[in-house]
Order: structure tokens, then C-alpha cells, then sequence
């Protein structure tokens, strides 16, 4: 399984419908949020030219990082909404997609979901997972974990 952090949440958006409810845009920042039964998508600036992502089920609570690339606006991103992390979607081992994990589970205690193939380069992952396997985020949410790109 290789996917982009942007590919998966357009592909979670994309299939639960989700529209764009609000968007801002500062000197540096951009953000984008998007809802769709009780499902948001938070998307936020992290590094000098990457994106982060959260997940948030308003269900349950539950909220996934898709990849860590910057600890800082990550834990900015889940303050201003409230929100708490449980778990990060991890698309493949390189820093800019994992590297903020050991922090994270260290300040938050969330769970990682990560590739198998990949769970070793990784590390502290609770869920391997492999093309075709699914997983449940949420009350409402069942993401498909997809083959490699």
C-alpha cells in the first residue's frame, strides 16, 4: 500500500460526499475543512511546502491524522477544533509521512495504522494492514485500505 496523504483523504472525501464548509488563508496558512454526515476533513500547511490531514468521526469522537509530517501544526489543528487524537494513517515510512509518529503517541497515546509491508520501517505500529483490508474509523466511517499507486 503506497498512497499520498492528499490522495486518501480526497479518496475519503470523494466517497462520503464530503463539500467544502468553510476555508481560510493567511500569509502562510491555508486550511480547508470539510463535512459531510458527521464526517470532517480538516486539511492545514505542515513543512515549507506539505499538507497535513485530520479526520474527525463527530460521532464518536475519534480522529485520525493521515500522516505526520509536523508535529506543531497537527496538535494546532486538533486544539482549535477540540478534537483528540486516536489514531494516524500512516501512507508509508519517509519522514515527511511518519516522522512525527513517536511524538504523537507519546503526547496523545493514539494507535497507528500503517502498511505492513512498510510496519518495520515505521515502527510502533498497532494495525498492519495490507491492500484490501479494511478498518473502521468512527461510528459511521469504514475506511478501504487500497493497493499501492
Amino acid at each position: 500500500m503506497r498512497i499520498s496523504g492528499i490522495r486518501l483523504a480526497t479518496a475519503l472525501g470523494a466517497t462520503l460526499g464530503l463539500q467544502p464548509i468553510g476555508r481560510s488563508v493567511g500569509v502562510r496558512s491555508c486550511s480547508s475543512v470539510h463535512s459531510s454526515a458527521g464526517l470532517v476533513v480538516e486539511q492545514f500547511p505542515c513543512l515549507r511546502d506539505n499538507y497535513g490531514f485530520l479526520v474527525h468521526d463527530m460521532a464518536t469522537g475519534m480522529t485520525a491524522a493521515v500522516d505526520t509530517p509536523e508535529v506543531g501544526p497537527i496538535l494546532e489543528a486538533l486544539d482549535k477544533h477540540g478534537w483528540t487524537l486516536t489514531h494516524i494513517l500512516n501512507t508509508h515510512h519517509h519522514a515527511d509521512h511518519a516522522g512525527g509518529n513517536a511524538e504523537l503517541i507519546r503526547r496523545t497515546g493514539c494507535k497507528v495504522v500503517a502498511p505492513a509491508s512498510e510496519a518495520g520501517k515505521i515502527g510502533h505500529v498497532d494495525l498492519a494492514v495490507s491492500g484490501g483490508d479494511r478498518f473502521e474509523l468512527g461510528e459511521y466511517t469504514e475506511a478501504a485500505v487500497l493497493n499501492g499507486v
